[in-house]
């Protein structure tokens, strides 16, 4: 039944919902929300997302628009008796036709059967059976239930869980009658990842709210999906399997590593969940093609069609549309019948405005009290004659502005210094040129000389002595002469003089003029002409590696190798240039430095973080490349400059330092060794320290064997590169790899709340360049040729 024919036999907008959300069935709608974010137990991490996503859930579900719940209760950070009599309440005495949802987002246990637990406020991480919420108590407590349309949604790592180390399909019943196992009708579980993987909180921030905190990447998605109207964008409903879909790609797109997975049982027919707030129903082409190219009489039924489509309030994108074409066909008329019938159909929908909508995109919808009285601005066809104007006067002053550009870019330089420069170029190279010619002179004398000695006819002795003499000088002197032509030949540019290397009292070299005279593992700390100092750089060797990881790896992506998917080898690079890299990660007080001086922004997190020396984090990709720029106008005066991200490869190339293992420590890592969540295990390891922030850089009493710090750990570092799936294309001469058509940028070695296989000098994964977050960090890379 067509939205128009439904408001007609339905004048109650709540029932209106229902009809439509589930095709009769005219149950209750209650949810149950929990969120858990601060634990007793040190070793369970505090989370920063769980609060915003609850109460984000929460309004959507509550939303007369989208949801239309009855009721969402919520227990944040509550201990287990409450919960349980909470769960209790939300599925005992329920009718059939009730609809049921409950959400838990926290951190996910797994006991050494594989049995999940959803971790409380007083949880224990060593025994997940003692404080937390066991799936076997909400499995009962869904299957003793009478309501036939349940849903759980599970934001929390292993949420997924079933068989431990399992590998995960597309598809795979991510839910299991090892976890859920239930018997009822119509239940729906939807999981934020797979059994072996984590859920992330890198979602978008609230820019300007001082409590802001990152969202779930999985809740931002999933809410998205419900109050955009995004999941169906064609339909009047969205169902449970749409809104699973469309969070499933939404998360894939953000190229981290867990994938959402779902469990049905028992299910018939669509599960509707929610209402679409914002239908998008397309006109038809062929009604488009029919008013454009058909016969009159087809126009006219077009016309009428698109008429009617213009009033109906229900579809404010259809209408639009409608308009468009309307007035396409108006412009193309060759017919007078056709014109009047557009301009009748234009007239009769002047109670309907023109809503500011864009085809495929998110659209607004006008004010729904003002939709349905009708008063809303009518805009009469003469308005098109007007549009044209208007649209000629901006295209005027388009023109105009090209032209003021092109004026700027290409016309007489305006800098004063310009011409000053030049004139001490030419009389530099006239300076040259003088010399070059007195040099000419001399030898010429010389040879005179020469001349001279043999018409003499001194003694032969002195003869011998004197050409001597002169046969040497004659060489030094054309030495000077091929050192000055040399020197001519190059003043395309004002030469600078040749200086020594300088160092500070620590021995970093703060200045040099010929890059070959840099050392192997030299440490830099660049002096500016203001006084300052870039970031501490170690020049880099030549050589080659191979770059990825072996398919005997614990732990390995199928991203590793240059292969998409399975199979695949390593590829091999080569460094024929030296270049230097970040001894650390760039910290505050190096950042700080650049916000001061106006090159960066200030987005920066909590005092609690620290600064000094910590590493700077909550920065983008973008707000890197701001430092990079900010510190190359330092150099050459110019963004364009030596510094700059490190590409991938020398990001691993440097990591690895002539190391072939999974870190540059061996075959395993400490948390004596780097900074992440020493809860697990990687190989032969032990389980250490979760320190659940960041350290200061350098921390560790060891670098690398190449001097270099913190490339396992700590903060995950943006590099120059884009995200591919493999290394299928890489330059193999250590460039970035900028011809992917992923949008996402490389970020490279793990953070202080990630396992160890994450900190794996192989390991890599691609996010949003505008996405900050705790876990980001970067460091720099110095070319050391031009």
């Amino acid at each position: 039944m067509p939205p128009c024919a439904l408001m007609a036999s339905i004048s109650c907008e709540d029932n209106l919902f229902k009809v439509k959300a589930f095709q009769g069935v005219m149950g209750e709608r209650h949810a149950l929300l929990i969120g858990m974010d601060f634990f007793q137990d040190e070793k369970l991490s505090r989370l920063l997302a769980p609060k915003d996503d609850v109460y984000a859930l929460r309004e959507a579900l509550l939303d007369s628009r989208i949801g239309a719940f009855d009721s969402a209760e919520v227990l944040f950070n509550s201990d287990l008796v409450p919960l349980q009599s909470a769960l209790h309440n939300l599925f005992d005495g329920r009718a059939p036709d009730d609809l049921l949802l409950l959400y838990y987002t926290g951190h996910g246990l797994i006991d050494r059967s594989g049995a999940l637990y959803l971790s409380l406020h007083n949880s224990n991480a060593s025994t997940p059976s003692i404080g937390s919420l066991e799936a076997d108590f909400v499995r009962k407590r869904m299957k003793e239930s009478h309501a036939e349309a349940q849903i759980v949604v599970l934001d929390c790592c292993h949420s997924g869980a079933f068989m431990d180390g399992a590998k995960r399909a597309v598809d795979q019943q991510a839910v299991t009658g090892q976890t859920f196992d239930i018997g009822g009708k119509g239940q729906y579980i939807l999981s934020a990842c797979s059994a072996t993987e984590f859920a992330f909180e890198a979602g978008q921030l609230r820019e300007g709210d001082p409590d802001a905190r990152p969202r779930s990447i999985f809740t931002e998605c999933f809410v998205n999906g419900l109050t955009s109207g995004d999941a169906a964008p064609q339909s009047d409903t969205v169902s449970i399997d749409s809104l699973y879909h469309y969070t499933r790609a939404k998360v894939l797109d953000r190229n981290m590593p867990m994938d959402p997975q779902r469990w049905i049982s028992g299910g018939s027919g669509d599960l509707v969940l929610a209402n679409n707030p914002d239908i998008r129903i397309p006109v038809p082409t062929e009604l488009r093609n029919e008013l454009l190219d058909g016969s009159k009489f087809g126009r006219l039924g077009a016309i009428d069609a698109l008429g009617k489509m213009l009033g109906d309030a229900e579809n404010p994108f259809q209408a639009h549309q409608a308009r468009e074409i309307l007035e396409e066909g108006l412009k193309s008329s060759e017919w007078v019948e056709v014109k009047d019938a557009i301009l009748a159909a234009l007239g009769r929908a002047s109670d309907i405005s023109e809503p500011p909508l864009d085809d495929g995109a998110t659209q607004s919808r006008p004010d729904e009290a003002q939709a349905r009285s009708g008063d809303l601005q009518r805009i009469p066809p003469r308005t098109l004659t007007a549009r044209w104007f208007l649209a000629g006067g901006i295209l005027g002053a388009a023109v105009c502005l090209v032209g003021v550009y092109a004026w700027w870019s290409f016309g007489p330089p305006s800098d004063p210094t310009i011409p000053t420069a030049l004139r001490t170029e030419n009389a530099t190279n006239a300076e040259a040129l003088r010399q070059a010619a007195d040099v000419r002179d001399v030898i010429a004398a010389v040879q005179d000389e020469n001349l001279n000695l043999k018409r003499v006819g001194v003694e032969k002795d002195q003869q011998i002595e004197a050409l001597s003499e002169i046969q040497s000088e004659n060489e030094r002197l054309k030495g000077q002469i091929a050192e000055l032509e040399e020197q001519l030949n190059n003043f395309d540019a004002p030469q600078q003089v040749a200086t020594a290397l300088e160092k500070d009292p620590e021995g970093r070299i703060t200045s040099w003029s010929n890059p070959d005279d840099l050392p192997d593992l030299a440490v830099l700390r660049e002096k500016f002409s203001d006084g300052t100092f870039a970031p501490e750089m170690i020049v880099i060797p030549t050589g080659t590696f191979l770059m990825g990881s072996p398919s005997t790896e614990e732990g390995r992506s199928e991203n590793e190798d240059d292969t998409p998917g399975t199979g695949g080898s390593q590829v091999q690079i080569t460094f024929t240039d030296r270049f230097a890299i970040g001894r650390t990660e760039v910290t505050f007080a190096e950042w700080d430095v650049c916000t001061a001086d106006g090159g960066c922004n200030d987005h920066t997190p909590e005092d609690r973080w620290g600064r000094g020396d910590q590493p700077v984090i909550h920065v983008s990709w973008n707000d890197a490349q701001s430092y990079v720029a900010w510190l190359n106008k330092k150099v050459s005066g110019s963004e364009d400059g030596p510094y700059g991200l490190p590409s991938e490869s020398q990001w691993e190339y440097a990591a690895r330092a002539r190391t072939t293992t999974p870190f540059w420590t061996g075959g395993t890592i400490s948390t004596k060794e780097a900074n992440y969540d020493g809860r697990a295990v990687y190989g032969a390891g032990e389980k250490g320290e979760n320190r659940q922030m960041t350290v200061e850089v350098g921390s560790f009493e060891s670098p690398n064997p190449w001097g270099l710090h913190d490339f396992h750990g700590n903060v995950w570092e943006w590099v120059e590169d884009r995200f591919s799936d493999s290394y299928d294309g890489l330059p193999i001469d250590g460039i970035p790899n900028g011809e992917t058509g992923y949008t996402a940028r490389v970020l490279r070695g793990g953070s202080w709340n990630f396992d160890p296989k994450f900190l794996r000098s192989a390991y890599r994964y691609g996010d949003s360049p505008e996405l900050r977050s705790y876990y980001f960090g970067f460091r720099l890379s110095r070319a050391l040729t031009p």
